[in-house]
């Protein structure tokens, strides 16, 4: 089919031929959300769908401090037993800490913080009990994945933090 429309043909025949010679090749059977519901179609509009769609699809949310220190204790509680070493354990809970003290004395918008700082030697009790037994060690070792290192999942708050910034102003602007 032409990329141009002829002068001869008219809009709607043009574009339904295009429709047709497609799907005849079967280039609109292989598309994404084929044969399935439009998503979201019974719900009542809302100026700022796409908004809201960017920051589901981001990870982006404005939860009160207290609330993300609240889901940040319980994910720590899940990343706990992937930690490698007890230094990397060490480290973790220092990081937790800093996070923790930092929430519990400065004054945030939204509910108080009741999260309590870890403790290092139940911390260290907990991962040793949760991990499972060391294999031995092989001749020579890989290199160690950094995806469990506290100082990397501090860059990744610090940068989700960074996002939901952003995307509170565009938020705002839009709104006002």
């Amino acid at each position: 089919m032409s990329k141009r429309k002829p002068l001869n043909v008219s809009w709607q025949s043009w574009i339904d031929g295009q429709i047709e010679h497609d799907r005849r090749e079967g280039k609109l059977s292989a598309l994404p959300g084929a044969g399935k519901p439009i998503a979201e179609l019974d719900q009542p509009y809302d100026e700022m769908w796409w908004v809201k769609k960017f920051m589901r699809r981001e990870g982006v949310d404005f939860l009160p401090e207290a609330l993300r220190l609240r889901r940040e204790n319980e994910r720590a509680h899940q990343l706990l037993p992937t930690l490698r070493s007890e230094r990397d354990v060490r480290r973790f809970v220092e990081e937790l800490n800093k996070r923790i003290k930092h929430v519990n004395l400065n004054h945030h918008q939204g509910p108080p913080s009741n999260v309590m700082p870890w403790t290092l030697d139940e911390t260290l009790e907990r991962w040793r009990t949760a991990r499972p037994e060391p294999s031995p060690a092989p001749a020579h070792t890989p290199p160690q994945n950094t995806a469990a290192d506290p100082t990397v999942l501090t860059g990744i708050i610090i940068m989700g933090l960074a996002l939901a910034t952003i995307a509170f102003f565009i938020f705002r602007a839009l709104t006002t």
